[in-house]
């Protein structure tokens, strides 16, 4: 894919939270000044106009963060060299891993590899429905925390272990690739740890 629609997919979501954002902030404005009381002598065109000029003032300041954000985004996975398209623009990433172990060694294979990225701390473990979860810290300006889940699960000749790694930061447009590089760098620790 040309790297122009890319960009203007990364733009165009930005833009589309930028907006949202907006629209929740003059929407919030709205109901707490005229509709709470505080200002009954300002008639309610007023209040829209204040409304609208905040909203776009937050909508611009916002929409700059995120397409400096989004480019900072390609250009992190572009330096760790995952293949940049549009599924890598979401601040998250899913994964299934098929790997030559029974459920119990595989589950055991998943702590370690959880175990040995840096920065990461396992938070909750439940061997009985063999899932992890976890957490992991950001370079200081790359990026958010991420939280890791990891299940096993049995599969034909062996185990499927389901990783997923999500922004902390809920409402985190991009992550500066943070949770591809995360589930990428746990796979290669899990199948080290599960190879033949």
């Amino acid at each position: 894919m040309p790297a122009v629609p890319l960009y203007m997919y990364m733009a165009a979501r930005a833009l589309a939270f930028a907006v949202g954002a907006g629209l929740v902030l003059s929407a919030s404005l709205i109901v707490s000044t005229h509709a709470g009381g505080d200002a009954p002598d300002r008639p309610l065109p007023d209040t829209l106009s204040a409304a609208g000029a905040a909203a776009g003032i937050v909508t611009t300041v916002l929409l700059l963060i995120f397409l400096v954000s989004g480019v900072l985004h390609l250009r992190a996975l572009r330096a760790a060299g995952i293949p940049v398209d549009r599924s890598t623009v979401a601040a998250g990433h899913d994964a299934e891993l098929r790997v030559p172990a029974d459920p119990q060694a595989a589950f055991r294979a998943a702590r370690s590899a959880l175990k040995a990225l840096p920065d990461t701390k396992i938070r909750q473990e439940d061997r009985a429905a063999q899932k992890l979860r976890a957490v992991r810290r950001a370079p200081a300006h790359r990026g958010f925390a991420q939280i890791v889940t990891v299940e096993v699960a049995p599969a034909a000749a062996g185990s499927l272990v389901r990783v997923s790694s999500r922004a902390a930061f809920r409402l985190a447009v991009f992550d500066m690739g943070r949770a591809r590089i995360t589930v990428a760098e746990f796979g290669a620790e899990l199948l080290d740890r599960t190879a033949d």
